[in-house]
């Protein structure tokens, strides 16, 4: 059961989990995860509590957070705006009016670095000094650090996640996010350039604040209808075919022949192949697409 802030229903008994979910990643999902352990023991109903900021480019859009959060056992998901309203809260009118008497909070999971109240007063610290007045228990969960490629511990943020989509880095985006960075859309008609040149794409409907990866081509899955494709994406503006096109998302899928028209494409990032390029002529590109194709089949 999912709602907005104004859709809040007066609950009891509750498990809630408060953070700014961005990207739900490994570090989300260290809290989600503390909190199936209570209710496991207590059998009480878990509360995502986000703190929305509004971002000029997100990892995830609403509908995206709710099956996420569903997927992963969550009973309520609360979408709460940072607004002037809860920023001006007094620590106590937050942990009163939000965990006690809205949600009926019995046990309230954050991050060791959460901080609440007007001007950022109080931090999880608090939360836990005051768990007998209100009626809790607290349980502070340290930032989750990860080793990277390059041998370097890094502490795991939706920030340093859409710095490495922007730079192409899909396997240490999708590495700290637990799963593949995926971009849905519907599938809408394109110029059909790529049929010309024997790799007919799918074009994706793109939404404007969805991040999407670095301009190249990538391995992708594509799922359509249920089912799971393998192929490669391209994301640019078609340099060597001409000027003025916008910023794209086509997809070759390997072995496919259907109309899909108008039915959604969720597609899975997998790996980096290589940099956009402007290609001498289209022969040249007709090459290079025949081996990224057997590089990518190399490495299913």
């Amino acid at each position: 059961m999912i709602y907005y802030y104004d859709e809040i229903p007066k609950l009891k008994d509750t498990i809630v989990t408060i953070g700014k979910f961005d990207g739900i990643h490994k570090g989300h999902m260290k809290l989600v995860n503390e909190a199936l352990k209570q209710k496991k023991e207590t059998g009480y109903a878990i509360v995502m509590f986000e703190l929305r900021i509004n971002e000029n480019l997100y990892l995830l859009n609403e509908e995206e957070k709710r099956n996420i959060a569903e997927d992963n056992g969550i009973d309520y998901m609360i979408s709460y705006p940072l607004d002037d309203y809860i920023k001006n809260m007094t620590p106590d009118e937050f942990l009163n009016n939000i965990l006690k008497e809205k949600l009926g909070t019995k046990a309230v999971i954050v991050g060791d670095d959460f901080r609440f109240g007007i001007n950022r007063a109080k931090g999880a610290d608090y939360i836990k000094e005051m768990q007998e007045v209100y009626g809790y228990k607290t349980v502070i969960i340290s930032k989750l650090k990860m080793l990277m490629e390059n041998n370097k511990e890094e502490i795991i943020s939706s920030t340093l996640i859409k710095e490495y989509l922007l730079s192409g880095e899909v396997l240490a985006a999708n590495k700290m996010l637990g799963r593949k960075y995926a971009v849905k859309g519907k599938i809408i008609h394109g110029k059909q350039l790529g049929r010309t040149i024997g790799f007919p794409t799918i074009n994706v409907e793109l939404d404007e604040k969805k991040i999407l990866p670095a301009n190249g081509v990538y391995k992708v899955y594509v799922i359509i209808d249920g089912k799971r494709y393998l192929g490669m994406a391209d994301i640019g503006n078609k340099p060597t075919v001409g000027e003025g096109f916008k910023t794209g998302l086509e997809v070759n899928i390997f072995d496919f022949n259907e109309d899909v028209y108008n039915k959604e494409a969720t597609v899975l990032f997998c790996d980096f192949i290589r940099k956009e390029k402007k290609f001498s002529n289209v022969e040249e590109l007709q090459y290079q697409l025949g081996n990224d194709k057997k590089h990518i089949l190399s490495i299913y």
